[in-house]
């Protein structure tokens, strides 16, 4: 027997507002104008880039499902000056990225002036976003900092910056073509540098030559995505993921015995599980759209980067999102038993961390060791 229900109506979508050409500009002059670019949600807030007249551009909060009445707050603007920079910011070219209550972005300033910055938010307090702390501007990399892995400074950080946590992933660029991917543990400022994850002197997985340019980047608790391009027309999508940098998916290989000539990716083509979302034209003229689950080889466990700051030791290691590491020390391999760096705890997101660890001066050597803890 066959039991047929009534028909069902899908309930309207409610919209709900954050800012549009009615909107008032928090600190600035008359209403907006113009939204360039993407917006970004995390938790409750929604952050955006909102330009009005007279040149004023800037970045804004707000809480979603908050009062009509309740304004959006202003993150920066072309009020704002430059963190380690001269004046002020005069422009902000890519979309935000939200993550729990920190929000990354690209400005730019006169005089070549860029960088990629950070700032933590405010918290929520029945719906409406309660005034923002006066937070110092964190300088993730701008044209003052050294290329890791390159020579010079960068001049240039296109796209958009993308923040998981208290890491930002983004892309820099130098002089003579130079262009990489980097990221940067908040908490590691101001001493720590970046962290080189693929550059053009990076050897393309499965392809030919290096890389010689880096498109949109996904970064999450599942691993860090990004579509990347080498000589020749390459192009294709990959994963770093454990420390291992993998081909997800590239130009000239098939989907249903169909050949791939286009790839297109997006900072939000990775969820939480490490499936990958990108869309693929091909030969015959078709496109489509799918998700790929990205599994990883496994990877060795051990230190592979080492670096001095001061009196301090930077160790680098590949991991696997969702374990705890630590780092152990010793004096002597021959004697004794290995102890757990105080500080150095830490979970992983799946890409390689770094962690810094002061120097045993008074010991005449001390060894290290990463260990994964159950």
């Amino acid at each position: 027997m066959r039991i047929q229900g009534a028909p069902s109506t899908a309930p309207s979508p409610i919209f709900e507002l954050a800012a549009d050409g009615l909107t008032a500009i928090p600190g600035g002059t008359g209403n907006f104008i113009a939204f360039p670019s993407a917006s970004s949600l995390s938790d409750g807030l929604v952050a955006f880039v909102g330009n009005g007249a007279g040149g004023q551009q800037g970045l804004y909060t707000r809480a979603v499902g908050a009062p009509p009445q309740e304004p959006p707050l202003r993150i920066v603007d072309t009020a704002t000056a430059i963190p380690a920079g001269s004046g002020n910011f005069i422009a902000f070219p890519s979309a935000p990225s939200l993550s729990g209550r920190r929000v990354a972005f690209v400005g730019s300033g006169s005089g070549r002036q860029q960088g990629v910055y950070a700032r933590a938010l405010a918290g929520l307090s029945n719906r409406v976003l309660l005034a923002p702390p006066q937070e110092t501007l964190l300088v993730i990399a701008d044209t003052s900092t050294t290329i890791p892995g390159g020579s010079g400074n960068f001049i240039a950080f296109p796209g958009a910056p993308s923040l998981h946590g208290e890491r930002v992933a983004f892309v820099g660029s130098g002089s003579n073509g130079q262009q990489g991917l980097y990221t940067r543990a908040l908490t590691a400022l101001p001493q720590g540098p970046p962290l080189r994850i693929a550059d053009t002197a990076t050897a393309i997985p499965g392809g030919s030559g290096n890389f010689t340019g880096i498109g949109d980047v996904a970064f999450n608790e599942a691993g860090l995505v990004f579509l990347g391009t080498g000589s020749g027309g390459q192009a294709g999508i990959y994963n770093m993921r454990g420390g291992q940098l993998l081909k997800v998916i590239a130009l000239g290989e098939s989907i249903q015995s169909k050949t791939i000539t286009g790839l297109n990716f997006s900072r939000d083509g990775l969820d939480a599980g490490g499936a990958v979302a990108f869309q693929a034209t091909f030969r015959d003229g078709s496109q489509g759209v799918y998700a790929l689950d990205v599994v990883p080889q496994p990877s060795e466990l051990r230190i592979t980067d080492v670096s001095f700051f001061g009196n301090e030791l930077r160790l680098s290691f590949p991991s696997s999102s969702g374990r705890s590491y630590a780092i152990e020390s010793r004096a002597d391999l021959s004697a004794g038993q290995w102890s757990e760096v105080p500080g150095t705890t830490t979970i992983s997101n799946g890409a390689a961390i770094e962690l810094t660890v002061p120097i045993a001066l008074a010991q005449p050597q001390q060894f290290y060791r990463v260990k994964q803890l159950p």
